[in-house]
Parts: C-alpha cells; sequence; structure tokens
C-alpha cells in the first residue's frame, strides 16, 4: 500500500462586505439590510451589513 503525504487544501468560498455610510444633513448613516431568506429560519428579521458572495462572472472592484 502506498501511503501519499498530500494534504488536500480547501479554499473558502470568495465573499465580499461593506459598511456604506453617507452624510446626509450633517448626520452620518450606513446601510444595513434585514435578512429574510427561504430558510433562514431564527436569522430572519435580523439586520446585517450588506455582503454576497462573489459569482466567477463578478469583480469586487469598484469602479
Amino acid at each position: 500500500m502506498v501511503r501519499s503525504n498530500i494534504i488536500e487544501e480547501k479554499f473558502a468560498k470568495p465573499a465580499i462586505g461593506a459598511i456604506v455610510e453617507r452624510v446626509i444633513n450633517g448626520k452620518k448613516h450606513i446601510i444595513i439590510q434585514e435578512r429574510w431568506k427561504e430558510k433562514g429560519n431564527e436569522t430572519n428579521g435580523q439586520y446585517e451589513l450588506p455582503a454576497g458572495k462573489i459569482r466567477e462572472y463578478e469583480s469586487a472592484m469598484i469602479l
């Protein structure tokens, strides 16, 4: 029996998130979203920062 010393490396899925802020009438605001997913169960209704997976045809670059 031949044993291999190669370890399979697993990569995380690329994702991106952001804190988007804007000043309106001298007050700072940030964008948040309410979580609501079909299988979200106990996490539905919670607030979160905008984020998501990056698909192979998408770019994380801001132009």
